[in-house]
């Protein structure tokens, strides 16, 4: 059964990859904290469907451990890291475009540097308490006596439980970055057009296109935390709700794609730069 939703999950897209495959060649022209967004999301997901698949192909009683990997560890981490760089980058283009490099939006961006790694490690701390409680069930026997099938029993289920937790921690994560990202581009000062750069044109793409991945994930995360939830009361448990869901892991990889297929990601590079990268590639072609 784990194995047929893995097959559904990929084959059922096949439609997809032409999309998935001109996206990603606008990804390598895309500009450095785009690249890095996109990137981000499509490493979290790759690596959760790969572990998925892994279970689903070869399951161990270190699935739940593997799994939760995820959605505790990896994703809070780098999407902090990839959110900081585009508050980075818009803000300081902002202040490149005013030449007002005291304003206080951009000296309170550059404190936030040190506020991410506490946001980064909170995930961490409680994956190792969530993991610590249910360590002891890992060196459990194959299932050989009731007693042994308890345990594994109660491993799962505490497993899964983790998993939702990290789930709901994910969704805070990703609520305060993309919170921050409107704060940020709504005090950022309004900057004229300037013949080096287009600041409310590129600012506006620059942000629609950050808070719809942003969106899109959140959405992705409340599917999970709620499909959990609706699993608990059926007789299949949570762990066929997860299996259900499954489809939904492919939801921000697609989302990212069609988003960067109908953006150009050249708009967010100010003019000069842009005419620099096109005259070498004029002089490569030549």
């Amino acid at each position: 059964m784990r194995a047929s939703i893995s097959h559904y999950s990929i084959h059922k897209n096949w439609f997809l990859w032409p999309l998935v495959l001109a996206a990603l060649r606008k990804l390598f022209h895309a500009a450095p904290p785009v690249s890095l967004h996109v990137l981000t999301v499509l490493a979290v997901e790759l690596f959760g469907l790969s572990v998925k698949l892994y279970h689903s192909y070869h399951p161990t009683r270190h699935d739940v451990y593997l799994a939760s990997l995820g959605p505790l560890l990896v994703a809070p981490v780098l999407l902090a890291i990839a959110n900081f760089s585009i508050f980075h980058r818009l803000v300081s283009w902002t202040v490149f475009a005013t030449k007002r490099d005291s304003h206080p939006v951009w000296q309170a961006v550059q404190s936030l540097a040190w506020h991410f790694p506490v946001v980064g490690a909170t995930p961490i701390i409680l994956y190792l308490l969530g993991f610590s409680d249910i360590s002891h069930y890992l060196s459990a026997k194959p299932i050989e006596n009731p007693q042994a099938a308890l345990a594994r029993l109660l491993f799962y289920e505490r497993g899964q439980r983790m998993i939702f937790n990290g789930h709901v921690v994910e969704l805070v994560c990703l609520s305060i970055f993309a919170v921050l990202v409107v704060v940020v581009f709504a005090s950022a000062p309004r900057a004229q057009a300037s013949d080096d750069f287009q600041a409310p044109r590129d600012a506006k793409r620059l942000f629609w296109t950050v808070s719809s991945v942003n969106a899109l994930c959140l959405v992705r995360t409340v599917f999970k935390i709620v499909g959990f939830m609706v699993a608990q009361t059926h007789d299949g448990g949570m762990v066929d709700g997860g299996n259900a869901l499954r489809l939904m892991d492919t939801m921000p990889i697609i989302m990212a794609m069609m988003i960067l297929c109908y953006v150009d990601p050249a708009q967010y590079l100010p003019d000069k730069f842009t005419s620099i990268v096109l005259e070498e590639e004029v002089m490569e072609k030549a």
